[in-house]
């Protein structure tokens, strides 16, 4: 009895050990998983490697003991791995050699590898342990317990039950020995020892489930502390990328750890691996006084542990260039209340300070300038009435300012010169010339200017006027006149064409014989613009060479006048130009000699220049267009597909056809339609896809060319545009006597297409024919060597680079890959009943089938025989086991005829896998699919199995 008692109990407790044992390995891979996580986020974030180990190691120093499972962190350092999170110093870390058998669970993590074994660690214990590469930092991430830990409560479980079991044996050996004791105590004493035996497992059993509650309690706040920082983290970054303001994080020893992107600008800094690196500038404070330590607003926070606010220095950078910046610093603590470090925001405040230094200048200058000014400035109200005056006003009337501010403006105004369109606020601006009566009674003339300020809802609120006294210069009109009435005399009698224009250029004076040169009468020009009698294109010319010069300097030009009759003349004219008595332009005089004998004879010599330097132009643009050709058949030769040779050609056509819109045409052999594949210019005048019946070229085989003596324009050009202002070219594209497509150009100048630019779209077409003729025989080889030719399907050649490209793709992006794996049931009677030639209809009709009900990422492969391999990236098994589900019943209603007979009814066996469960490589993934196919025609066929692993 005891002895069954015994066997129950242990197979018990080692049931109980297997349970306790696949929890606990359950629990460390999610601890391993979830810190490998953290580590990689936290580099998502920091981009840092050194902050987040220097994170780790200080996180390690307050790692509570009373863990039930304990985190190794280490990274490859040479031949040797470190433990990172030890809670040494780093000079004392645990270090353990690559070629020691210890850490046996490092080394796999290390290689990139993850799972759960049992090792030895780097303390030569045996231990259960977790793995998990950190791929982004290419560290190790190790959770583990210690086997003899674990495995103690069920060892002493089992001592005490040997111990129970012998004191039983001895009992049972006592009872046959005196055969005196009564049955029933002996019942009862067994039953006791078994409800005490039971009573302990179930005290184990709670404690390891507490334990286990206790564990799982750790993880989900672990998480939930994760998901605040993430939230944190990612909420700084926003504030950062968004702040108009630079933002710098300073650690206790000045070096800066983090910086915005503003900051980074503006600063100058340059971020390296270890950190960023100042640049050489100088600080001084906004006084201009050198600060030579450049990290004193750093320690000023750290020692004084306060705040600073709007702090201005001046920030010389290398190149000579400066700025002045408003900094706001805070200290940063932790929950111990020690210093972490300084954020700083810096401000550029360059430009609002030169602002206000401007305008406090401006300030400045107005007020010496309305004071000092050597004209009168009044400031007077809309109806009048002075409100301030300047020193020189005073003096232009006679009045003090006292005086003039108990006046109006219309007390000091002439009567005469009173004008209510000037006089009153209803314009703007203004500039007259009116009189004063001065305090003595005289007049003095005065040039008044004003203009009328308004408020911000563009209300009048006064009146601002400047006013100079030009007495002086109204005498001195006076006399100009007289003194031009004596040179006009003298003008009448000489040979040459005298003409004067004012300031704009209307003619104020000719003599006698500049009338009878252009053939007018001297009454006929006067006040007529000097342009009236020149050529259009000519005008700007003589605006040019009559403009206005600063100083009295004679100019010699040659202009060219229309004659009364239409005739035109040359003429040698020497200009001069005519100031006022202040010095302002005031106009021009010209002396003016007829030279139009001397005019055509240069005339005759240029033109034969000019012949001579188009030829070169021609000959230098045929060198031109023979380079660019050379130029677009090096990059079509280097094409490595027809769509890359189509973007070239619309790229680089253009510049050799300057000018002209076209396109380039190719012909579908299937529909025998024209489509465009490369186009330039705004406008084409053709359609972009018809019928090769409806070009002229490409029936004929010959270029093209409509024109203005030619109206049998092509079907393709749009028929509402006039063959006068519009011309089509088209050249077919011919390879080995066979038309491929069409070169279309579209001219919309009067002049015809030169015979040198159609021999040049000639050669351009038989270019652009042969290099496009040699992609498509390349594309199609290329083809041919990955298509299956009977299913239309890609061939276990391109599976395997696809599968692989695949595979590659979802370990850097941790999704999940698809594999299914489809066998046509009972194949064989369909050849054996129909021949190759039905078994082959059926090969083809499951391939147009599954061409048609896969995802366009999806890929449909034929694997051998009757057998087809899909590739379902970023398809987890469930959505797999959906798509096959699908594909099978879509397979079954499918009808497929061979000639007039209807073939029975198609069924297939699907086998499923994915990507990374059930197979990290190619050949693991193909081989666990096989195998769940092979299930599938075991159990039946007409069905989808998923791999699963046989525990």
């Amino acid at each position: 009895m005891s002895t069954v008692v015994f066997m129950v109990t242990g197979l018990g407790l080692y049931l109980l050990y297997q349970t306790a044992l696949q929890g606990q390995k359950t629990r460390l891979s999610q601890t391993a998983k979830t810190q490998a996580l953290l580590l990689e986020s936290m580099y998502d974030t920091i981009k840092n490697p050194e902050i987040i180990e220097n994170t780790v190691a200080q996180a390690s120093k307050e790692q509570d003991n009373s863990q039930t499972a304990t985190v190794d962190i280490c990274k490859l350092l040479g031949n040797q791995i470190i433990l990172i999170n030890d809670r040494t110093e780093f000079s004392k870390k645990t270090i353990v050699p690559l070629s020691s058998n210890l850490a046996q669970a490092m080394h796999k993590a290390l290689q990139g590898y993850s799972g759960i074994t049992f090792a030895l660690d780097h303390r030569g214990i045996k231990v259960l342990a977790a793995y998990e590469p950190v791929e982004y930092l290419h560290w190790g991430v190790v959770a583990k317990v210690d086997l003899a830990e674990l495995r103690a409560p069920y060892i002493q479980t089992g001592i005490y039950t040997l111990l129970w079991a012998s004191v039983l044996n001895g009992l049972g050996g006592l009872f046959l020995w005196r055969l005196c004791h009564p049955m029933a105590k002996e019942l009862q004493q067994e039953k006791t020892i078994r409800q005490d035996l039971e009573n302990r497992i179930a005290k184990h059993t709670d404690e390891l489930a507490q334990i286990n509650q206790q564990f799982h309690q750790e993880i989900t706040e672990r998480q939930r502390l994760e998901e605040v920082r993430e939230r944190e983290i990612d909420l700084l970054a926003r504030i950062m990328e968004t702040s108009p303001v630079g933002i710098l994080m300073v650690n206790p020893n000045g070096d800066i750890v983090i910086a915005s992107e503003q900051a980074e600008k503006m600063l100058g800094l340059l971020k390296t691996e270890q950190g960023y690196q100042m640049p050489p500038w100088r600080v001084s404070d906004e006084a201009g006084n050198l600060i030579n330590d450049q990290k004193h607003l750093c320690k000023q926070v750290m020692e004084g542990r306060q705040s600073i606010y709007d702090v201005r220095e001046m920030i010389e950078f290398a190149d000579g260039s400066h700025i002045l910046v408003s900094i706001n610093g805070s200290p940063v603590f932790d929950e111990t209340t020690r210093l972490e470090g300084v954020v700083f925001t810096v401000e550029d405040i360059t430009e609002r300070f030169q602002v206000e230094t401007a305008l406090l200048h401006s300030e400045t200058q107005f007020r010496a300038i309305f004071e000092q000014a050597s004209v009168g400035i009044g400031i007077v109200a809309l109806s009048g009435q002075f409100i301030r005056v300047n020193q020189r006003y005073c003096e232009l009337t006679g009045y003090s300012e006292a005086e003039l501010q108990e006046k109006t403006y219309q007390d000091i105004l002439h009567p005469e010169d009173f004008n209510p369109n000037t006089d009153t606020p209803d314009m703007n601006n203004f500039s007259v010339e009116k009189r004063y009566i001065r305090k003595d009674n005289s007049i003095i003339w005065i040039h008044l200017s004003g203009s009328i300020v308004k408020d911000q809802n563009g209300q009048p609120m006064y009146i601002v006027g400047v006013v100079e006294d030009i007495t002086e210069r109204k005498q001195a009109i006076t006399a100009l006149k007289e003194s031009e009435e004596r040179y006009r005399r003298i003008i009448e009698t000489t040979a040459e064409g005298v003409w004067s224009i004012d300031l704009n250029n209307r003619t104020t004076f000719v003599n006698q014989r500049m009338a009878q040169m252009l053939g007018y009468t001297v009454e006929e020009m006067l006040g007529r613009s000097i342009l009236e009698f020149t050529d259009t294109e000519d005008q700007v010319m003589t605006l040019q060479k009559l403009a206005p010069h600063q100083q009295e300097i004679t100019e010699s030009h040659d202009l060219k006048f229309l004659c009364k009759d239409g005739k035109s003349i040359w003429t040698m004219i020497s200009t001069n130009s005519i100031f006022d008595a202040e010095g302002n332009y005031a106009g021009a005089l010209g002396m003016l000699t007829d030279i139009t004998e001397r005019k055509q004879t240069e005339k005759a010599l240029q033109q034969a220049n000019i012949q001579l330097i188009e030829w070169n132009r021609k000959l230098q643009q045929r060198n031109q267009e023979i380079l660019l050709l050379n130029q677009i058949s090096d990059f079509l030769q280097a094409c490595l597909s027809v769509e890359e040779a189509y973007q070239v050609i619309g790229e680089l056509l253009p510049t050799l056809f300057t000018g002209y819109q076209g396109a380039v045409f190719i012909i579908n052999e299937t529909s025998n339609l024209v489509e465009a594949v490369a186009t330039w210019g705004e406008d084409l005048h053709s359609k972009t896809l018809f019928t090769a019946d409806e070009c002229w070229a490409l029936r004929r085989g010959k270029i093209h060319w409509v024109h203005e003596q030619s109206h049998l324009r092509c079907q393709h050009v749009h028929h509402n545009v006039s063959t006068a202002y519009n011309q089509s070219l088209c050249v077919p594209m011919m390879a080995q006597g066979k038309a491929i497509g069409l070169l279309y150009l579209c001219y919309d100048q009067c002049e015809p297409i030169s015979p040198t630019k159609q021999q040049l779209a000639q050669t351009v077409a038989e270019h652009l024919s042969l290099a496009l003729a040699n992609l498509n025989l390349r594309e199609t080889l290329q083809a041919q060597s990955i298509i299956d030719p009977l299913t239309n399907l890609y061939n276990r050649r391109y599976m395997e680079e696809a599968l692989k490209r695949e595979i590659n793709l979802a370990k850097r992006k941790r999704h999940p890959v698809g594999i299914m794996m489809l066998d046509v049931d009972h194949f064989r009677q369909f050849n054996a009943t129909f021949g190759h030639e039905g078994g082959n209809c059926v090969l083809k009709a499951v391939g147009s089938f599954l061409s048609r009900h896969i995802r366009s990422g999806d890929i449909a492969c034929r694997y051998g025989g009757e057998e087809f391999l899909l590739i379902l990236p970023e398809a987890s098994l469930e959505i797999s086991l959906q798509r096959a589900e699908q594909i099978r019943q879509g397979l079954k209603q499918m009808q497929v005829s061979y000639g007039e007979q209807l073939l029975s009814q198609i069924t297939v066996s699907i086998g499923l896998a994915c990507f990374p469960d059930h197979g990290k490589t190619i050949e693991e993934l193909i081989k666990s699919a096989d195998f769940a196919l092979y299930q599938a025609k075991n159990a039946g066929r007409d069905r989808v199995v998923r791999y699963t692993v046989d525990l």
